[in-house]
């Protein structure tokens, strides 16, 4: 969906950037599934160990993939997708931003029940 969005947000001013956080071992897989899904441009490979890179992306976020974020030309975060987050959801965050609207915060979908594997079982 981020692929197919790419050119669309691209004609708004806004860069989208795709990184792997796949295991080094994994990594040719997951550039091969980019390109065969329309990726074009480059696919950044975030370096282990992940902490860090975590941490400047968003100090909050737990480490839920997928993730998306976006950015202000600063470097500022200004909005954050925890899990899948469709164009329905992100365009119009987009384009509030772009319009000078306040968008700063995230969007944290629900878990499913039965998938959180924070809980412990009985």
């Amino acid at each position: 969906m981020l692929i197919g969005m790419k050119a669309k947000l691209a004609e708004l001013g806004i860069d989208v950037v795709f990184v792997s956080v796949d295991e080094p071992e994994t990594h040719e897989a997951a550039e091969r599934f980019a390109r065969e899904h329309g990726l074009t441009g480059e696919l950044l490979v975030a370096q282990r160990p992940l902490g860090p890179f975590k941490r400047a992306l968003n100090p909050d976020w737990p480490g839920m993939l997928p993730a998306t974020f976006l950015f202000d030309a600063a470097g500022s975060l200004r909005h954050f997708w925890g899990g899948p987050a469709f164009e329905d959801e992100i365009l119009p965050v987009v384009e509030g931003f772009l319009a000078g609207k306040p968008v700063d915060g995230k969007s944290l979908p629900g878990l499913s029940p039965g998938l959180d594997f924070r809980e412990t079982p009985p």
